[in-house]
């Protein structure tokens, strides 16, 4: 986690307030668009989110898939080594 203190310019001149934003990296992420071409179907996921409490919906919002490219890139690297035959 880490503190991140942010202000910026107004359209009309002058500056914001400063903003203290508390931010948790990670790696670089990609989002996966599944689909099943037997069902003829995209596969979404349904995943809470707590910035979505507020909200007049359900903070249960169905989303793409998303994934580390660092983890993607060790299956992918995993599954040229495989043999399948």
């Amino acid at each position: 986690m880490e503190r991140v203190h942010f202000r910026h310019r107004f359209f009309s001149g002058g500056w914001s307030p400063v903003f203290t934003w508390e931010v948790l990296k990670t790696d670089n992420a990609v989002g996966v668009l599944g689909f099943d071409p037997v069902l003829n179907k995209v596969v979404l996921i349904q995943q809470f989110r707590i910035g979505a409490v507020d909200g007049k919906e359900s903070p249960w919002l169905l989303e793409i898939i998303a994934v580390s490219i660092k983890k993607i890139m060790t299956i992918v690297n995993r599954l040229h080594t495989v043999k399948l035959f």
